[in-house]
């Protein structure tokens, strides 16, 4: 009887898999405060062109990411809002965007807003930093876009295929203790 219950569990537990949604969004960032106010919140605000990035922390693999950590990407700075800014800088970001993370593509211009964590500058999904395009453009104001404009942080996105292979090893893992189960019941 003890060895019934126990299947019965692992059945359910495994059909969850097909219940659960394919991807969980922990990171929930509040509404952006209005350019102006962001401004002063910040330590200093930017714009410029991502000349290079270096991952410092995490892992590299293929399986859950191509990169999974935190980086730290180096800008070409074309203009100053606010704070102290070289005509180069070092900007900490953490790549996954379920930790709020956000991750710049080389060569591309961003308006970013960054916050001091211990000694360096760092942002998130959550500040107001957006790449540049030809929709969304900078020039020491808020960025302006027309209607429909593309204010994509340029964060890669996409189906994360871990809950994926975590549920068919789930899957897996009931299958062969149902093979189990009836090899040692026909053993009796």
């Amino acid at each position: 009887m003890p060895a019934r219950l126990l299947l019965i569990a692992l059945l359910a537990a495994g059909g969850l898999v097909f219940v659960v949604p394919d991807r969980a969004l922990a990171c929930s960032c509040a509404p952006s405060p209005p350019f102006e106010k962001a401004v002063k919140e910040a330590d200093a605000v930017f714009a410029g062109a991502v000349a290079s990035s270096e991952q410092v922390s995490g892992v590299e693999t293929e399986v859950v990411a191509p990169t999974y950590g935190e980086f730290v990407y180096t800008f070409n700075v074309d203009e100053v809002v606010s704070g102290e800014v070289g005509a180069t800088v070092e900007v900490h970001a953490y790549s996954s965007s379920a930790a709020c993370g956000i991750q710049f593509r080389g060569g591309d211009r961003y308006v970013v807003f960054a916050y001091e964590r211990r000694g360096d500058l760092e942002t998130n999904l959550c500040s107001r930093t957006e790449r540049i395009n030809e929709t969304v453009t900078f020039g020491g104001s808020a960025p302006a876009g027309g209607p429909g404009a593309e204010t994509s942080t340029g964060a890669e996105t996409g189906s994360d295929p871990l809950p994926v292979l975590v549920g068919a090893a789930a899957v897996l893992g009931v299958g062969v203790l149902l093979v189990l189960v009836r090899s040692l019941r026909a053993g009796r």
